[in-house]
């Protein structure tokens, strides 16, 4: 019984090297709320949306918090990052 388990050990010990392993990749970004006086500085959601969804893909986060983010930018964001979903709780009532 004991030179099995000693078998199965090591060969457990051999094998375990050549097992696949994936970092997971987190992150957080403040994506900034939609702020009308923006625009006139240059800097509007509209400019934004396809620069943060260029840096998450660049990344491959699996798994990303935002700050400060409209239910209406995670829409946004969600159709230029087909490949993700969101979870959360609405920032202002906790229904969107």
């Amino acid at each position: 019984m004991r030179s099995i388990f000693r078998t199965i050990l090591a060969a457990s010990l051999v094998l375990l090297p050549f097992q696949a392993c994936r970092a997971l990749v987190a992150g957080s970004y403040n994506i900034r709320y939609d702020n009308p006086g923006d625009v006139e500085k240059g800097n509007s959601w509209q400019q934004r949306a396809p620069v943060i969804a260029g840096l998450i893909r660049f990344h491959e986060f699996d798994v990303l918090g935002t700050q400060e983010a409209f239910h209406h930018q995670l829409l946004d964001l969600q159709k230029l990052l087909p490949n993700y979903a969101y979870v959360g709780c609405g920032r202002n009532d906790g229904k969107e």
